[in-house]
This record gives structure tokens, sequence and C-alpha cells, in this order.
């Protein structure tokens, strides 16, 4: 077939899109995944949408309340309408995905349902299962799974039950001088979990690293690099986010990518740049001899899957992260899991060599993860008491201008966490607070100023700028911001167009929007008005990511809360069953060298 023009093709399918309401941009994510713009346009065809507009939620960032409008212009009004009942419930699971269920209970999702007048679903649930949409298991059929959740679920029960079968021996690594790789490493002599993981890395296929901040996962990971090296194995490093994945590059010395950039890549047009998956489980990346995987707490279940698929069974994995840090935002806990179910060797590191010996950092979070109220507090961390949420507000500024004072380069060095986004003492009310406070030039009018501190909330491939990754507006021009990301080199010239759905203010972040990051100082608020988020993991998380000093700024009651509350609101997930049934794994955990 003779194509037309590309730059042709692409002008008519945004043409043929633009009567959808879409913009240029959420127009593009609609051509990648619908059709391609490569193509005829009639080969594009827009009748199944126009048909069902509810379609348009499989398109990352539509959501169904945008589908709605649109389902709105083309004439479905009827509330009633089965297409719009069943967008509902879509939409319902996959709110609840983002809270971390890869299911829900029947009971809860009709209540949910019923909030949004939906009070009969038990034929729109069978026609939903009928077409491939969900998925209902469960001893009495009360398990409703969206189809995609399940089935990575299931696929990753499946592919390590298979990795299981092929063996645990690590057969690729052999030469004479690895018989004692300590005299190679002498650090290792310091530090005995350390030498055992680079032992058993020696002899296993695959093998899971853990532990808290600065107890050695990047040093061993470093470590683990020169051996493959010399050993002349072929191996890649990934992590989920951008700005752990340049960590991971930091500290090896070698490339690392995103887990979304392992595997796949961006297609450029004329117009625009978007993501297409690469690689899956029929077409497998097939180079490496061993591939390891950094930050794998911050792993949803989705995206395990899609990387997990995507891996022959014969290459080595090397998954690493800390267990105890917050759980990923999205479904599932992939790590935790993976941990508890025994399917691959898990070696824990207990010594922090991050904040030194003596840090009162390191000693406290290792107390606040027993649980362990008898807090010391001294130069690199302290407690500051504010009663009430109005006392915090009024404290945090005085302590952040005291921080400046050991800190010069202070907004690239200290952080301002909090539990939530919402309340007085929440990230939007601070970040507020602190802009006025703290940037001369900041304009009511304007979201963002030059001076102000920034983070990108979402992968932009074609910047080279990753979800996580904080900086300043440097200057403005009429159509761009010009802004210096921390830790890069070149000043990056910033669509004003891109800045209000991937930038948000950044003097204040929640601690899951900071895990996997670190920096000099900071300040924790937390408050008994974050009520259901005060967990332990929480605090523990957030008081690791400062290096030199650490101000909680709380409340007894709040505190008390935080370190007392060890149970995260319940996820509803099947995979650590799943793993029980497949007979792949004894029903407790198998930790090597003990529990933890």
């Amino acid at each position: 077939m003779k194509l037309a023009p590309k730059h042709e093709i692409d002008v008519k399918l945004l043409e043929k899109l633009r009567p959808l309401g879409l913009g240029e941009s959420m127009a593009q994510r609609v051509i990648s995944h619908f059709g391609s713009p490569r193509l005829e346009m009639i080969l594009f065809d827009l009748d199944p949408i126009k048909r069902n507009p509810y379609l348009l939620m499989d398109v990352e960032g539509i959501s169904f309340k945008r589908a709605d409008g649109i389902a709105m212009s083309l004439g479905i009004t009827n509330d009633n309408d089965p297409r719009r009942r069943k967008a509902l419930i879509k939409h319902t699971l996959e709110q609840n995905a983002s809270l971390g269920h890869t299911y829900l209970p029947k009971p809860k999702l009709l209540k949910e349902l019923k909030k949004a007048r939906i009070f009969e679903a038990d034929d729109l649930l069978k026609e939903m299962l009928v077409d491939g949409e969900l998925h209902i298991s469960g001893s009495n059929n009360d398990e409703i799974f969206l189809l995609k959740y399940w089935m990575a679920e299931v696929g990753i029960a499946s592919v390590l039950s298979a990795r299981k079968q092929l063996g645990t021996t690590n057969d690729k690594i052999t030469s004479p001088w690895l018989r004692n790789p300590v005299d190679d490493f002498p650090e290792l002599k310091d530090d005995a979990d350390q030498t055992n993981v680079i032992l058993s890395f020696l002899g296993q296929k695959d093998i899971i690293i853990t532990g808290g901040p600065g107890t050695g996962k990047s040093h061993l990971t470093k470590i683990i690099c020169k051996i493959l090296d010399r050993t002349g194995q072929s191996y890649a490093l990934c992590a989920p986010t951008g700005k752990a994945a340049k960590r991971l590059q930091e500290v090896t010395g070698h490339a690392a990518k995103t887990i979304h950039r392992f595997l796949g890549g961006t297609v450029e047009t004329s117009h625009y740049s978007t993501f297409e998956w690469k690689y899956n489980a029929g077409n497998q990346i097939t180079k490496y001899d061993t591939i390891v995987i950094d930050e794998c707490s911050m792993l949803d279940v989705n995206l395990a899957w899609k990387l997990i698929q995507a891996i022959p069974n014969e290459v080595n994995l090397i998954f690493i992260g800390d267990v105890d840090q917050l759980a990923p935002i999205g479904p599932g806990a992939f790590f935790r899991d993976l941990i508890k179910s025994g399917i691959t060797s898990t070696y824990w590191l207990k010594t922090n060599h991050r904040q030194g010996k003596g840090s009162l950092i390191a000693e406290n979070a290792l107390r606040i993860n027993r649980g362990e109220m008898r807090l010391t507090m001294g130069d690199d961390l302290s407690f500051i008491e504010a009663s009430n949420p109005i006392a915090a507000r009024e404290k945090i500024l005085n302590l952040i201008l005291k921080l400046a004072e050991d800190y010069p380069n202070m907004l690239e060095d200290v952080q301002v966490l909090s539990p939530q986004k919402s309340t007085v003492v929440g990230v939007t009310a601070l970040n507020e607070m602190l802009r006025f406070e703290l940037n001369p030039n900041a304009k009511s009018n304007q979201k963002f100023s030059v001076g102000d501190k920034v983070m990108q909330t979402r992968n932009n491939y074609k910047l080279q700028i990753f979800n996580g990754f904080c900086g300043i507006i440097a200057d403005e021009t009429k159509t761009d911001y010009l802004i210096n990301f921390f830790g890069n080199d070149k000043q990056v010239k910033y669509p004003k167009s891109l800045s209000r759905s991937q930038l948000m203010l950044a003097y204040c972040c929640t601690v899951h929007k900071y895990q996997g990051s670190e920096c000099k100082a900071g300040i924790i608020v937390i408050s008994s008005s974050h009520t259901w988020m005060l967990t332990r993991n929480l605090i523990y998380t957030g008081i690791t990511r400062f290096k030199e000093k650490c101000i909680l700024l709380a409340d007894m009651m709040g505190l008390k809360r935080a370190i007392h509350n060890t149970k995260e609101q319940t996820r509803y997930s099947r995979l650590l069953e799943k793993l029980h049934e497949a007979n792949i794994a004894p029903k407790h955990p198998i930790v090597s060298q003990g529990k933890k």
C-alpha cells in the first residue's frame, strides 16, 4: 500500500479528532492507542469511538468525566445508558486500583456504585464478564477484577513458577578469581550481610536484596556491575521512576533506564512524541544475561507484569528495594508479596552506612520501624511540637529560614514533606504559603513564576525529564520556562503548554511523591489532622529521605498514632495466594539467613 506523506497524515488525523473536543496533545495519545499515524487516514476508524465514546477511557489521561463529556456532545445523554453505567463500573474499579486494589469485593463495589446511582449491577457485571472487561472469581463469585489486573497477577505467578522450574543455580558467572571475591572488594569485610549477598549472587540465578536506606543496596549494585563486567556478562539496569534510574546510573557509572523506557520507546512525529510498548511476551528482550531492577517497592503489579513477561526465563534477575517503605501508588504490593512468597531467596541488609555510625536519623529510623516511641533527639534529628495545624504553619517558615543559614543552596538541599495534599498543613496549602514567602517573584495570578521550585509529575521522554525531577525556574519567555533541574548539566527549555499538566510546585511534597529521592535536610510535618495517612512506614520512609538533618514538626497524638499504626489500608490483591496456589512457594516465607 502506498502511504501518504507522514506530516499530511498527522495533520488529517488531528483534524478528524478535533470535533471530539480533544486538544492536540490528547488527540496524539488517542491516535497512538487506536491507530497508527503512519497509515492512511481511512485505517483509523472513528466509528467505534462514536458508538461508544467511553472506549476513550483506555487512553492514558482521559478520565470518565472527560469521556462522559464527549459522550454527551455525541448525543448520549441518558444517565441509565448501559454504555455509561458500564463505564462507571470500570471507573470505580480503576479509582480503587489507584488506592492499591487489584480487585474489589462485590459488596464494597456495589456500595460504591450506589453513590453513582447504580442500584442494580448484576446484569451489567455479567455482560462485562462476557465482553472480556472483567474477571470474577472467589468462592462466591464475589471478587471483581478488571481483566488486566487479574491477568497481571496470574501472569506473574505463572512466569515465576516457570523460572523456578528451570532451577536456581547461576551457571553463567565462572571465573577463578571469584572463588574469594572478598579479596577483590575489601570493603565487604566490614559487613557480613553484604559479603553473603555477593557470595550468593555468584551461585544463584535470581535473588532479592532488601534493607533500609543506607544499608548498602546501591554499593552492592556497583560491585555486582563490576563482577559482571569482569566476567564478560551483558546486563541492564532499570528502575520504576526516572529519578531512581538516574540515581542508579550515578551510583554505578553504567547506563540505567526507567522500566518504561527499557520496555519501549517513543514514537516521534512532526507534531508529537508518544510512548509505545515495544517488548512483551511475544517480543522478549534477549540480549542480556542479567537484569537488575532497583527500587522494587515502587513496582505495582501492572508494571511488574509488563517487565517480567518481557524477560526470558533464562535471564538472571536481581530485585533490589526497601520492603519497609511505602507500598506502590498503583495496584498490589508486588515486592512485598514476592518476598513473602519465598519463591526467590531474600537477603536482608541491616547495617546502616549512609548517615554513619551514631547517626540519630539511622538509629531512630530503626526504632520507628520496631514501633518504639522512645526516640533520641540531637543535632541531626530533632522534634518540635506543634499542638495544632495552625501552630505548625507558623513554625514551618522560621524553621526553613533557619535551615537556609546552614544550607545556602536551600531550594535544592532542603525539602518539606507532608503526608497528604489536603488540610492546612497539607502539600497544597504549604506550597502556596512557602512560595510567596521564599520567592519574591511569585505572582498570585500565575501558577508558576521565575524562581519557583517545581517538580515534574510524569515522564517526558522528549525532554528527558522524568517523574519526580525537581528544579528551579530560572527564566521565561512568552512560550517557555527555562528550568534548571537539579543534577542536570543543561538548562531545559520547557514549553508552558505542558506546565499545567506536567509540573507542580515543590517547596513541599508528599512522602509518597518523594519516595526514591533524598536530600541533605528537611522537615516532616506530622499532624493528627492527617488521620488515615499516618502509618509507621510513612514516617520511616520520610525520615530516611534526609542524609544530614531531619526535623519532626508534629503533635504528640499524630506522632504516636503514626508509629503505632502498622495497618496500612487493606489492599485487595490475590498475587500472594496465586503464588501459593501454583505450588511454587511454601506457605511461609523463606528468608536467607533467617527472618529480619
